[in-house]
């Protein structure tokens, strides 16, 4: 991971609350500036998934994880775009739904879905059912519930994107139960931090459109989702970031036609390891016409 990355992304995230905070129609459109600054800071963790997954390709190393978590990730940017303006029409709401539930499966996928431990995910749903059960229960009492119709189409749309997004957690606790090492472990703790605090957020933004209509929860659930972005990224990157932390040294072993080895240690620095593979290759099919002959 560059190591600006960080800062650049928690300097978007500044000044989109101190945008919220000093928000004045008579100064500026906020919300189109808003959904820019929003945008902006999804878009350089998305910037930062792609530059890794060019590295792991240039290792030949797999990177089908990464890759899903990057679809999911340019998909929340697309439901980040429509959730500025969801107040102008119910519509772009659910368009914001739509948008960050096909990133939500992106990022499942990314989890894997081996193990199945379908106990776990009985557990991780029977929570999921219980938060639905009473969040329809308090916007059917609240002071303002909204029409019937309206209503079941709501309840639809969250119960499958509810369904979707505690799989994240489900999977994220089967990664953390098989983590083999200490580094896993780490990573596996991140993502399911991460993945906690999106349930936390998109709860929070539920309640707050459906129950509680108060503007004053926005600090709490845009940090909660900020944060969750953030994790899960830094858990996906993990895999990169421990081959250029580790100082640990490879041998390749390559026999030649004389029954003598030649042994080559390998540093992990990337532009090291690069060329050291690729000169293993090439002197690959040299040795083998040798032993042929």
């Amino acid at each position: 991971m560059a190591s600006s990355h960080p800062y650049i992304y928690i300097t978007f995230v500044l000044f989109y609350f101190l945008l919220k905070v000093i928000q004045d129609p008579k100064i500026f459109d906020h919300q189109l500036l808003e959904m820019m600054i929003k945008c902006s800071a999804i878009i350089t963790l998305a910037q930062t998934m792609r530059v890794n997954i060019k590295e792991l390709q240039e290792l030949c190393l797999p990177h089908r994880e990464q890759s899903q978590f990057f679809i999911g990730i340019l998909f929340s940017v697309l439901g980040d775009a429509f959730l500025v303006w969801d107040n102008y029409h119910f519509v772009l709401f659910l368009f914001g739904l739509v948008s960050f539930l096909v990133s939500h499966v992106y990022y499942v996928r990314s989890f894997g879905l081996q193990p199945r431990m379908y106990k776990l995910g009985l557990l991780v749903f029977a929570v999921a059912l219980s938060v639905l059960v009473a969040c329809v229960f308090l916007e059917r009492n609240s002071k303002k519930p909204m029409q019937f119709e309206l209503f079941l189409v709501t309840v639809s749309a969250c119960t499958l994107y509810s369904g979707v997004l505690y799989a994240g957690v489900w999977r994220a606790l089967v990664r953390l139960t098989i983590a083999q090492d200490e580094w896993d472990k780490e990573r596996s703790k991140e993502r399911l931090c991460g993945i906690l605090l999106y349930v936390l957020s998109d709860t929070l933004i539920a309640a707050n459109k459906f129950i509680i209509n108060s503007e004053n929860t926005w600090c709490l659930h845009m940090s909660t989702y900020f944060l969750a972005q953030y994790l899960l990224t830094e858990s996906s990157l993990d895999l990169l970031k421990k081959q250029n932390v580790t100082n640990a040294r490879i041998p390749i072993t390559i026999e030649e036609s004389n029954g003598s080895s030649l042994a080559r240690t390998l540093s992990t620095d990337l532009t090291s390891f690069i060329r050291a593979w690729r000169a293993a290759h090439a002197i690959g099919p040299e040795l083998l016409s040798e032993h042929s002959d």
